[in-house]
């Protein structure tokens, strides 16, 4: 029971069984409405992102491009010779910078802009 004012109260409990497709609809048109934002906020931060404006550190392109390339963490630390955190901390930044919600989405689309480069030989041998 949920009580208004002194002398009303509602059973909610009993107005759910007779109204559960109206309740099911508005959780559903809810979802959506979300859902779309969602979206539309994702799409935004997508095209307000730049190479230039949220450059890659050297690191950052490094562990960008053995993600990309399907290694673990725990692979590219040791490809790297750091830790698996550390690794975290890099993926954490490259995902702020483009404005994504997780590594994978950051793979995709680093992908789709053709961000993710090449380590080169020469890069390797300068550490």
């Amino acid at each position: 029971m949920l009580a208004l004012n002194d002398s009303k109260s509602i059973d909610i409990e009993g107005q759910i069984p007779p109204n559960k497709a109206r309740l099911q609809m508005l959780l559903a048109n809810i979802h959506e409405r979300i859902t779309t934002r969602h979206r539309e906020t994702a799409r935004n931060n997508r095209y307000n992102f730049s190479a230039e404006k949220y450059p890659l550190s050297t690191r950052e392109n490094e562990v960008f491009y053995w993600a990309s390339m399907g290694k673990t963490y725990q692979e590219i630390a040791i490809i790297l010779d750091v830790k698996a955190r550390t690794i975290k901390f890099h993926i954490g930044n490259i995902v702020k910078k483009m404005g994504v919600t997780n590594a994978k989405h950051a793979i995709r689309l680093g992908a789709e802009w053709q961000l993710v480069k090449p380590i080169t030989r020469l890069n390797q041998d300068s550490r």
